[in-house]
């Protein structure tokens, strides 16, 4: 099985049989590893590379993104495209989906990051995360924390429903490339440019 460029984002859809891919050519695609030269297309070709995904897999809603500015909504049962936003100037650099599929996060180079309500066609916040360009988003499980990292080296969490900073997490020495919930939301993991891991608490008072 094969894109035709560079694949970029990767995402089981629960079945394990099944998986979105998405492509810096703008493709995103449905495999079936039995049958995986017979992918099925989610997306015709959009113009600008580093495509990147995010799936709600117990509401069946994909959301795809890169830089041509625009994300789109998909549901996972027809391929059928439900909305379609656009961001503005700047392109998506970081892209997540609450697992209730009620919001989306999308980040941009300028360190902002934008909220989105999957039920009305308008951004719901824009927040102002980090100096210079934000590299992760993650929704916690339950969806109303948000944990977003940035070149500046910083990890923060943001409640989602006041769009208000829960807590900020230093430590790493350079930019932080990655961040993820454990299943019950009480732990945050990090992975920076410094070559360290780090686990959070997301529990207690918080802490600068």
């Amino acid at each position: 099985m094969q894109h035709r460029g560079p694949v970029s984002s990767l995402t089981f859809t629960g079945d394990p049989n099944r998986f979105f891919a998405a492509s810096q050519d703008g493709a995103a695609a449905l495999f079936d590893v039995r049958s995986p030269n017979t992918p099925a297309p989610l997306s015709d070709d959009v113009e600008g590379g580093a495509q990147m995904l995010a799936l709600a897999r117990s509401r069946g809603l994909l959301v795809t993104g890169g830089q041509d500015r625009s994300i789109r909504l998909w549901r996972t049962e027809n391929h059928g495209l439900a909305r379609t936003w656009r961001t503005g100037t700047e392109g998506i650099v970081a892209l997540d989906i609450a697992p209730s599929g009620r919001t989306v996060a999308s980040a941009a180079a300028d360190g902002s990051v934008r909220l989105w309500t999957t039920s009305s066609s308008r951004v719901q916040r824009t927040i102002q995360a980090h100096q210079g360009r934000v590299t992760a988003l993650a929704f916690a499980p339950n969806g109303g924390s948000l944990a977003t990292a940035g070149e500046d080296g910083i990890v923060k969490v943001w409640n989602v429903r006041g769009g208000r900073i829960a807590r900020t997490l230093r430590g790493h020495t350079g930019a932080v490339r990655a961040v993820s919930f454990s299943s019950d939301g009480q732990r945050l993991i990090s992975a920076g440019q410094d070559g360290t891991i780090r686990i959070w608490s997301t529990v207690g008072s918080p802490k600068e």
